[in-house]
């Protein structure tokens, strides 16, 4: 197991996490860059840096209007596989349950 209290954190990282927060459940309307500077207590310049990166790497998309940024597809696609998982994870946990309560 990896000691994570051996590693310093960075910053940036830190940043892109708040950014990512600040945008869910805003992704139908979506945030400014100033909204979202002013959520996660950054400069409008600093965020904008980091939001010409994600959405880069397709992690944030502009909305059709252009003034607003939401998550982008990358991440929607992995909450929704990541809940696909866990469904059939709960699904093969009732399954296990039923057949231990048919013994005895």
């Amino acid at each position: 197991m990896v000691d994570i209290t051996k590693y310093p954190e960075s910053r940036q990282i830190t940043r892109t996490i708040a950014i990512m927060r600040c945008l869910f459940g805003n992704s139908a309307q979506g945030l400014s860059t100033g909204d979202i500077a002013k959520a996660i207590n950054e400069t409008p310049t600093r965020v904008t840096v980091l939001i010409a990166q994600l959405a880069n790497l397709g992690v944030v998309q502009l909305t059709r209007d252009e003034k607003r940024w939401r998550l982008g597809s990358f991440i929607v696609q992995g909450a929704i596989a990541h809940n696909r998982d866990m469904e059939l994870a709960e699904s093969e946990l009732v399954e296990i349950k039923q057949r231990y309560n048919r013994i005895g």
